[in-house]
């Protein structure tokens, strides 16, 4: 368990983030089907918080059997990224040489089945 330094189950399935990314995909051109739709897969970067998704599609409408004149679209969606388990310290603003004080570790449980932890004070 937890305080003893012992590797358990929890441990060996840990991962540290190291993938953070301002933009998680750029696709400047994607082929788009004879319905004028488009699928891209991507995999999320490291980062925690809400990414937003935001698709434009230009073309020439006559390639859609218009009149010539130019077509676009545009969508959005929100996707939020999170850890299944995240801690993080509790600790006072400011301590000065000789001041005690008692810290902590706030922890955050965002996905029961996949936080598993063994933890000892």
């Amino acid at each position: 368990g937890g305080g003893t330094g012992a590797a358990g189950p929890a441990a060996a399935q840990a991962t540290v983030r190291s993938n953070f990314a301002r933009v998680a995909l750029w696709a400047p051109a994607v082929a788009v089907g004879p319905g004028g739709e488009a699928e891209v897969e991507l995999q999320l970067p490291d980062n925690v918080g809400t990414w937003v998704v935001r698709a434009v599609a230009a073309a020439d409408a006559a390639a859609f059997g218009g009149d010539g004149a130019a077509a676009f679209g545009v969508g959005e969606a929100e996707r939020v990224a999170a850890r299944p388990l995240s801690l993080s310290p509790s600790l006072p603003r400011l301590a000065r040489v000789g001041d005690s004080f008692a810290g902590g570790v706030s922890v955050t449980v965002v996905d029961p089945a996949r936080a598993l932890a063994d933890a000892a004070a």
